[in-house]
């Protein structure tokens, strides 16, 4: 072998060696990097972060039990959240500007309606997030009230003790007028109740009524009561025979004459008067104030004219029947009944004015009372009643008013002078000849009429 082959020879086999070991230190990387024998090659992946835990803070420094007012009002509450959060009234008449949202500082309003009730009352927002919860306290205050029956008294000379009724919901002051501290005074002699006030009233040694004003407090709410007490002076009688009946059963100091207490001391006239064919005018009726319902002047044939005193809530059947020279009636604001024949047959008299509580007028109330010109039903009255206004046969205008559903059996009979009347909407029954030989030249039945009786309007020609 020649000295070039054999040097061409070593040169190969150094080859071999080198690639050789290439080889070995290869897979001894290869075993040493994947010593798991995974057949993938990617690095594995970094873990995800722990969620936070939801948290809701809210700072001392902030209302976390706000009152609201009466009328509505409304409170701001701050708080932070690392998290989704909603918030929850417990009742409809909490209001939240906002009722969810995400992680930060928020600022909620919290408002209510307003408070038409006279009690406080409690609620509550709720926040939450996640399994957190956060609840505030809701309140709001009630409405202010105090209520009377009635504002204005009118009182005997004589000494006595006022009592009346408050309902109220508020603690109450009392605040009597300067020109009346002398003789009113609120009473101390028994129990006070926060629904009962109780004032002694002295005697007025005076002809002259007087007056003063209690003012009732409490919360933001106050009411004014009118007292009236009148003069222990000696009743003027515009008739002689009135006086003489007068004095002859209330006269109790037998002095000759009536005051203004022994009238007022008086409860019960019933039928004193009945059946007078002398009496003209008894307008001082007005003093007897404790009466309870109204006296019987029945067939009282000269009686010309009669004022009723406030406080009488009734004036009875067959009072003033066949009193055909009355003309005139005062009726007390207290009024909310007329009874049965109550005026039938006056027949010269011309106007009254029915007061605006009444709610019944009974059956032949105005029968008869040919002179009658006009009229007007207050709004309470649902039924104008059997012959209520027959025979007014000088009845030219009547206002009827919403609400009234019947007109009963002949309750405009001979209403001769009666050409046009306007019918309520609420009006669904017309009874028999109820506007029978009226005056009508017109009419107009509303559509909630659903019956009319045999002869309704029988002889309207």
């Amino acid at each position: 072998m020649s000295r070039k082959d054999t040097r061409d020879t070593k040169q190969t086999t150094m080859k071999k060696l080198e690639l050789l070991l290439l080889v070995f230190a290869s897979a001894f990387l290869l075993s040493a990097c994947g010593g798991d024998n995974s057949p993938s090659s990617e690095p594995s992946p970094a873990p995800s972060p722990t969620p936070a835990t939801p948290s809701i803070d809210i700072a001392t420094t902030e209302n976390t039990s706000p009152v609201l007012s009466q009328t509505g009002g409304s409170a701001q509450l701050t708080f932070k959240t690392n998290a989704d959060w909603t918030a929850k009234s417990s009742d409809s008449w909490i209001k939240v500007s906002q009722t969810s949202g995400k992680a930060g500082t928020i600022t909620l309003t919290i408002s209510a309606e307003d408070n038409d009730g006279y009690d406080d009352r409690k609620g509550t927002v709720t926040i939450s997030s996640g399994s957190v919860s956060k609840t505030i306290d809701v309140s709001q205050v009630q409405k202010d009230a105090i209520v009377l029956a009635l504002q204005d008294y009118s009182v005997a000379a004589t000494a006595q003790t006022l009592d009346f009724e408050v309902e109220t919901n508020v603690s109450l002051s009392v605040a009597i007028s300067d020109d009346a501290s002398s003789w009113i005074t609120q009473a101390t002699t028994r129990a006070l109740h926060t629904e009962s006030l109780h004032f002694d009233i002295a005697p007025n040694p005076t002809k002259e009524t007087r007056e003063g004003i209690i003012t009732i407090s409490g919360g933001s709410v106050s009411q004014n009561i009118k007292v009236k007490q009148d003069g222990d002076g000696i009743i003027t009688f515009e008739d002689a025979e009135v006086k003489r009946i007068c004095v002859e059963n209330w006269d109790t100091n037998k002095d000759g004459e009536l005051s203004f207490s022994e009238a007022a001391a008086v409860t019960i006239i019933d039928t004193t008067f009945s059946n007078n064919k002398i009496i003209k005018s008894f307008n001082e009726l007005q003093y007897f104030k404790n009466i309870q319902i109204s006296p019987y002047f029945t067939s009282c044939s000269n009686l010309e004219k009669i004022t009723i005193p406030e406080g009488v809530t009734s004036i009875g059947n067959y009072v003033f029947a066949g009193c055909n020279s009355l003309t005139s009636v005062g009726m007390p604001e207290s009024l909310i009944s007329i009874g049965e024949r109550a005026f039938k047959e006056c027949n010269n008299l011309n106007n009254i004015t029915i007061p605006e509580g009444v709610t019944d007028i009974g059956d032949c109330a105005f029968d008869g009372c040919s002179s009658l010109s006009s009229i007007t039903i207050p709004e309470g009255v649902t039924t104008i009643n059997q012959s209520t206004f027959n025979m007014c046969k000088s009845l030219a205008s009547i206002t009827i008013p919403e609400g009234v559903t019947t007109i009963g059996d002949s309750a405009f009979g001979s209403c001769y002078s009666l050409t046009n009347i306007i019918l309520p909407e609420s009006l669904t029954h017309i009874g028999v000849y109820a506007f029978a030989v009226s005056g009508l030249n017109s009419i107009s039945i509303p559509k909630g009429v659903t019956s009319i009786d045999y002869a309704a309007f029988k002889g309207c020609i």
